[in-house]
């Protein structure tokens, strides 16, 4: 029997649909979504005049700019690919998607490894090793590294918090508030290198002020999305002490009959 149908048993045992989607006709209208009931996880929303449950306007903004701060170190990269290259802009875009493809085609054998936690600190440090080793490398070989760099925190980024759209009260609507603001990126990236670069910066310069994007990054994710609830252990999406102590805002990891199912680990 797979851990998801074991998963959904125990869930079955801890809370009921009625806890979790307010009353049982909401459950049998799908007004809550079924992703959501499966797991056991799901942020408490607000409700509309009709009692159907919607997202909070903070997770949709937390999203929105996680989209915008992921992707605009992208945008700010591409935006001076000449500067990095003036006679071969086509190695730097190579550099800029190689390596965020091997982590998107490798990603599923180990994303579930790590805690959305975790990979958030790691797009946020390696979008601003990424950027610092492009500002002040002098050769294009580190610049290349760097911008390898920052096609990985990106690949990181965009599945991680694509994924998390889904365990929240609405994920279509979640999910589009992410959409929205990796679009934006491209204006705001753009716009960032064409402003600063007009009132006579330099790349490097327009390079470091960037470091400003994966420090938003951190700030929009632990300050601004509130974090889902799970029945089961705690896994560590958020702070640790607030979460352990029964906060409504904590993270948890499902149990089957007291332990993690099988191979889901070191979340």
């Amino acid at each position: 029997e797979s851990w998801s149908s074991l998963l959904r048993t125990r869930v079955a045992e801890e809370v009921s649909p009625q806890e979790l989607a307010g009353s049982q006709e909401e459950v049998e209208e799908g007004r809550v979504q079924s992703s959501c009931i499966g797991t056991g996880l799901m942020r408490k929303g607000s409700r509309n005049a009709d009692g159907v449950a919607t997202e909070e306007t903070r997770n949709l903004a937390g999203f929105w700019l996680l989209g915008l701060f992921n992707n605009s170190i992208y945008c700010v990269i591409l935006a001076g690919a000449k500067e990095i290259e003036a006679g071969g802009v086509g190695v730097v875009f190579l550099a800029m998607q190689v390596p965020g493809l091997l982590v998107k085609t490798t990603g599923p054998f180990w994303y579930h490894l790590t805690s959305y936690r975790f990979r958030t600190l790691c797009v946020a440090i390696l979008g601003g090793a990424g950027l610092t080793i492009v500002a002040y490398s002098k050769t294009l070989e580190g610049q290349l590294a760097g911008v390898a760099l920052c096609s990985v925190q990106q690949a990181i980024g965009e599945a991680t918090y694509l994924a998390l759209t889904s365990v929240y009260v609405e994920p279509q609507a979640t999910v589009t508030a992410w959409s929205s603001g990796t679009g934006f990126s491209g204006i705001m990236g753009f716009g960032w290198v064409l402003t600063l670069r007009a009132l006579k910066f330099s790349y490097s310069t327009v390079l470091l002020y960037s470091l400003s994007f994966p420090a938003l990054l951190l700030l929009s994710y632990h300050l601004i999305l509130r974090r889902p609830v799970e029945h089961g252990t705690y896994v560590g999406l958020g702070n640790e002490e607030d979460d352990r102590s029964g906060d409504d805002d904590a993270t948890y990891q499902p149990q089957v009959n007291g332990r993690p199912p099988a191979g889901v680990t070191g979340r």
